[in-house]
C-alpha cells in the first residue's frame, strides 16, 4: 500500500482547504456519488449495514470504495503530471498485488 499523502503533504500544495482526499480529489476533477460522502460517514453506513445486513448500504459502501480509488487515481495522475512521486507503486497497474482502481483485489 501506498499513502499518498506522504507524496503531497508538505511537497505539493493544492488550492483547497486540507489535504484531505475529498478536498484534493475534488480540484484533481474526482466526484462521489453520494452527496454526504466522507470517511465519518462511511464509518456510519458500515456500523448500519453490520447491524441490518442492508444491501443498499452495503452498495453504498462499494460505490463510496470505487471513488474514494478513481481519487486516488486522479491524484496519482496529478502528481505525476507535476513531476512524479517517489514510489514505484502504479495504481494503473492490473498485476500488481493489492487494490486496482476501482477497489476490486486483484487475483494472486
Amino acid at each position: 500500500m501506498v499513502n499518498l499523502n506522504q507524496e503531497v503533504f508538505g511537497r505539493v500544495y493544492f488550492p483547497v482547504r486540507s489535504n484531505g482526499l475529498k478536498d484534493i480529489g475534488a480540484f484533481v476533477g474526482a466526484s462521489w456519488d453520494e452527496v454526504d460522502a466522507s470517511g465519518l460517514q462511511s464509518l456510519v453506513w458500515r456500523h448500519l449495514w453490520e447491524d441490518s445486513h442492508d444491501t443498499c448500504l452495503e452498495e453504498k459502501l462499494r460505490h463510496y470504495n470505487q471513488d474514494d480509488c478513481r481519487a486516488l487515481v486522479l491524484l496519482w495522475d496529478e502528481l505525476a503530471r507535476l513531476g512524479g512521486t517517489a514510489t514505484s507503486v502504479d495504481p494503473h497497474d492490473q498485476h500488481s498485488n493489492g487494490l486496482r482502481a476501482g477497489g476490486v483485489r486483484n487475483p494472486q
